[in-house]
C-alpha cells in the first residue's frame, strides 16, 4: 500500500555543511551544481563528493535508458514509501520530461503498477522488487533481458540501486526540503557536469 507523501517532521538531523566547513575543491564543485540539499549533504563526506556527483552525472546524462522510464521507477518508489523529499524532486524531473497526469496517476496505486505500457509496468516491478527484496524475481529479470539486453538491464539495476542508496542517505541524514523548488533544476535531472 502506498503511504502518505508528506514532509518528515524531524527532531534531529545531520547538519548540512556550511561553505566554510568544506574543502576548496568540494566547495568549487558544489557552487557549479543546483542548490539541492541532498547534494550539499553528500558534501559532508568530502572524499566521496566528486565520485558521487560524477556517478549522478553519468546516470542522468550519459545513460542509455529512456529518462521517462527512470522517472517511472523513481517516482514509484517515492510514492510507495511516502518519500516526500524525493517525490518532490522526481515529480519535477518527470514533468520536465513531459510525463502526463495519467502516467503519474498510474504510479499512485496500491499493489502492482499496471496502468502504464508494458515496459513502464516492467521497470516499476523491477524497481519495487529490488527495493523490497534486494533482487528481482527470475521472471522479471528474464523480461528485462528480453527487452533490454545485458547492458541496459544492468543499467536499470544500477539506476535502482543508486536510488536506493540515495533514499536511504536522504532519509537517514534527514535532509531538509528546499523551501523553493521553482527553477532548482532543469532538463529532467538533478545536475549536469560539463
Amino acid at each position: 500500500m502506498t503511504g502518505p507523501i508528506e514532509p518528515r517532521i524531524d527532531s534531529v538531523s545531520v547538519p548540512l555543511p556550511k561553505d566554510a566547513d568544506l574543502p576548496p575543491e568540494v566547495l568549487q564543485r558544489l557552487e557549479k551544481l543546483p542548490p539541492l540539499n541532498n547534494l550539499r549533504m553528500f558534501a559532508n563526506v568530502p572524499q566521496c563528493f566528486e565520485h558521487i556527483t560524477d556517478l549522478i552525472n553519468a546516470l542522468f546524462n550519459q545513460g542509455t535508458i529512456d529518462p521517462m522510464l527512470r522517472e517511472y521507477m523513481y517516482l514509484r518508489i517515492a510514492i510507495k514509501y511516502g518519500l516526500y523529499y524525493e517525490y518532490r524532486h522526481n515529480l519535477g524531473f518527470a514533468r520536465q520530461l513531459g510525463m502526463s497526469k495519467v502516467e503519474i496517476d498510474a504510479l499512485h496505486v496500491d499493489g502492482k503498477v499496471d496502468g502504464l505500457d508494458e515496459i513502464g509496468n516492467l521497470v516499476c516491478a523491477a524497481a519495487e522488487e529490488i527495493t523490497e527484496n534486494l533482487r528481482t524475481r527470475d521472471e522479471t529479470l528474464r523480461a528485462l533481458f528480453a527487452h533490454f539486453g545485458r547492458e541496459q538491464t544492468s543499467e536499470i539495476i544500477l539506476l535502482v540501486s543508486w536510488f536506493n542508496l540515495l533514499i536511504r542517505y536522504v532519509e537517514a541524514t534527514r535532509v531538509p526540503c528546499e523551501q523553493d523548488m521553482e527553477n532548482l533544476t532543469s532538463g529532467g535531472g538533478p545536475l549536469r557536469l560539463d
